[in-house]
């Protein structure tokens, strides 16, 4: 029986207890159920710790390849330094086999910015940003001060698994 069965069921029960059925009648129906219940969501409970390692096993891979790409990234940069440099050095500008090119390019202008006090207002952008204080606020709204433009909401429901 599927966990959502299971519940239906306890409110069906629930339900003919509302309506007045006799309780002893239906005690033995309410602990199968409630049986059922427990046993599924143990079963439930087995599986979101077994996803749960999985997922620790995921995030410890990814910071391994992200580790393994960045050297990897770092050996590119530095065969590519090397290989500029023994071009320039041979007096060769451009290599050609048929299938990769490559080429010496020259040098692009680019700023190189020394001392930011120094550069005229002319050329900096006057920013200004706000962050709404949100601890402070909920703080004020739950000690009963009536704020405009906000108000106190619930999050969803939480599930501690210990």
């Amino acid at each position: 029986m599927k966990l959502y069965d299971i519940t239906k069921n306890m409110q069906a029960i629930e339900q003919m207890m509302a309506d007045g059925v006799d309780p002893e009648q239906l005690k033995d129906a309410l602990g199968d159920i409630e049986e059922a219940f427990q046993a599924k969501g143990e079963h439930i409970l087995y599986l979101m710790q077994n996803m749960a390692s999985n997922v620790e096993a995921l995030k410890t891979e990814e910071t391994r390849l992200a580790k393994r790409r960045k050297t990897t990234e770092n050996q590119m940069t530095g065969i590519k330094e090397y290989l500029i440099q023994n071009m320039m050095e041979a007096g060769i500008s451009k290599l050609d086999n048929g299938v990769i090119k490559a080429s010496i390019t020259k040098p692009r202008p680019m700023l190189l910015i020394i001392d930011d006090d120094r550069i005229p207002t002319f050329y900096k952008n006057v920013t200004v940003s706000s962050a709404i204080d949100k601890k402070q606020l909920l703080a004020d709204l739950k000690s009963g001060e009536a704020i405009g433009g906000c108000e106190i909401g619930f999050s969803k429901t939480g599930l501690s698994i210990k």
